[in-house]
């Protein structure tokens, strides 16, 4: 789809805020200053400058839908203030066109001594809407906000899901041109969540323009066809969600000595504002990976991506070292891609000599919910019949990564039969983490996608 008409365009747009220390440095901001202009002294500032964007610049077109996402204080509401002009800004300027729909700061807009009904009628005169407007679009707002007799009383005493509810009826309501949504949904419950996603699809159709500020990876990559990183009020990228989204990751896990260094090589990628290209060199099963997601595998290592709960046992049989996942390519991983080949790679020192000896994994939730694994011990014939003092092996043990954008922790461990029983020669648990990445067309739910296909004939 090509975008031809621009309704939001930023050029050159900074803000600063004055940080006083002291409420009294405020009031003498406000007097000593202009008395030392007049009896021609220094002027002294009793205040701390602080830049929450500088020099932004870029164009929104028609249709497009927007993600924000950046770390907390990288200016991202600030933005969406200044361009829903609740917000000055200190330089540049800002050009919009059409109706705008804010979903800010929660019950901004409402009065909070008034009823529900009150508060549609002055949201909705806000807005640019007239009495006979809202009256028409009254049913609607109450049915989607659908927070029964409440509607009759003061929103002080809502929830904040009642009041997002109310929130964003009325907004998405007074059909919109330019959608505006700072990370409002976030309290709503899930099946509220869903409504809103959907209704925020059927804007999208009637073409709106979109701009969504989340923390949920997920949301920003199913939902928005661009995306633009902030950090410390400056855009580091601007293009395709699934590439934004893997530096962001990148960018918040790496140690804050290195920011800077990893910001400033972000500000030279050049990433396309279209979907990502797949590439013909892939691991064996690449043909249907590229049929089925249209992604390559572009997994890869964060250092800050660690376990704090390792677990090891007691043994003086054998012992565990270099544990760690690689790809196809022998590249050490931990955000992985869903659809392709890893194996999960650790080494084995045997102290003393071991017969009948197994080799396994288990993966499971950051809760520690089993999702499953595999052993060699279960299968006697894959099992290493007699291992010498002072062996060292080498485990790799493949799997396929089936599982949804989540964290995940997986356990390793060496059986052996001692005495005619089953005995663990080394164990640890929580060896590692992963990250499965986010992506665009997700049909399947919860952890797991099992490759489900549905059908549905009418006889």
């Amino acid at each position: 789809m090509l975008f031809e008409d621009v309704v939001i365009q930023i050029k050159n747009v900074s803000k600063n805020f004055a940080l006083y220390r002291d409420p009294k440095d405020r009031l003498k901001q406000m007097i000593f200053p202009k008395l030392q202009k007049l009896i021609r002294l220094k002027q002294k500032k009793y205040y701390t400058n602080f830049t929450a964007l500088n020099e932004i610049n870029f164009e929104v077109s028609k249709g497009e839908c927007i993600g924000l996402i950046g770390r907390n204080g990288s200016g991202k509401s600030t933005l969406l203030q200044i361009i829903c002009n609740t917000l000055s800004t200190s330089s540049g300027n800002i050009k919009t066109k059409g109706r705008i729909a804010p979903l800010l700061e929660l019950g901004m807009g409402f009065n909070p001594e008034f009823s529900g009904i009150d508060n549609i009628y002055l949201n909705g005169s806000i807005l640019g809407l007239s009495n006979k407007e809202i009256n028409e679009r009254y049913d609607d707002i109450c049915k989607f906000a659908d927070i029964g007799d409440f509607i009759k009383y003061p929103v002080k005493t809502y929830s904040s899901g009642m009041y997002v509810r109310l929130a964003f009826a009325i907004a998405i309501n007074v059909n919109p041109d330019i959608l505006i949504i700072d990370e409002a949904l976030a309290v709503g419950d899930e099946a509220f969540q869903r409504k809103c996603y959907a209704k925020i699809e059927q804007i999208k159709l009637k073409g709106a323009t979109i701009l969504f500020v989340s923390h949920s990876a997920q949301t920003i990559i199913s939902i928005c066809s661009r995306a633009i990183l902030l950090d410390a009020g400056e855009i580091i990228l601007d293009g395709n969600p699934n590439s934004v989204i893997k530096n962001y990751q990148k960018l918040v896990s790496s140690d804050k000595n290195n920011q800077n260094i990893i910001r400033t090589q972000m500000k030279k990628l050049d990433i396309a504002k279209t979907d990502d290209k797949t590439d013909d060199k892939t691991d064996d099963n690449s043909k249907s990976i590229k049929t089925q997601y249209e992604i390559i595998d572009d997994s890869w290592y964060d250092e800050i991506l660690k376990s704090n709960h390792e677990v090891k046992y007691e043994s003086s049989t054998a012992k565990i070292s270099e544990v760690k996942i690689i790809n196809s390519h022998g590249e050490q991983v931990n955000n992985l891609r869903k659809g392709y080949h890893y194996y999960i790679s650790y080494k084995v020192f045997f102290y003393e000599k071991s017969k009948s000896v197994g080799f396994g994994m288990l993966i499971k939730t950051m809760q520690g919910v089993e999702l499953g694994g595999a052993t060699t011990f279960d299968d006697v014939s894959k099992r290493v019949l007699n291992i010498n003092s002072g062996d060292t092996y080498n485990i790799k043990i493949k799997f396929r990564c089936n599982f949804l954008p989540n964290l995940f922790v997986y356990n390793v461990g060496v059986l052996s039969v001692k005495n005619d029983n089953e005995f663990y020669n080394n164990r640890i648990l929580d060896a590692g983490l992963f990250r499965v990445m986010s992506e665009k067309n997700l049909y399947a739910t919860s952890l797991i996608d099992f490759d489900v296909s549905i059908e549905a004939d009418i006889e």
